[in-house]
């Protein structure tokens, strides 16, 4: 008989790769929900105990309860990594641009605006 080389796996094998497999893809879903509904928070520039306290809604429809920080996706994440997309990941002496206190806002709408709109 010719032998080609390639060992079969044993029944104990499969499943332990089967095993592997699975739970590898269950942990790479997680993460990636993980990641994705922080890119949303920061897009949205909302923190997770506002998103659970209810402070702040994202899809407020009356302008009720507006985030005062969005100031829109873009800006967001030039805020998070500082302007310096590429250059965040890099380990240097920085100097944040803001106190950890104060962020930037949006104006906050008074009625006199709410009458020019109509």
């Amino acid at each position: 008989m010719m032998s080609t080389g390639i060992n079969p796996l044993t029944e104990g094998e499969v499943s332990a790769w089967m095993f592997l497999t699975a739970s590898s893809f269950i942990l790479v879903l997680s993460m990636l929900g993980l990641f994705l509904s922080n890119l949303y928070s920061i897009a949205k520039n909302i923190t997770r105990i506002d998103l659970m306290k209810g402070t702040f809604k994202f899809n407020d429809k009356e302008g009720v309860h507006p985030n005062p920080f969005h100031l829109g996706a873009i800006t967001n994440f030039a805020n998070i990594f500082e302007g310096e997309l590429w250059t965040f990941w890099w380990p240097t002496a920085m100097v944040p641009k803001y106190d950890g206190v104060k962020y930037p806002m949006i104006p906050p709408i008074t009625d006199q605006d709410k009458k020019g709109l109509f």
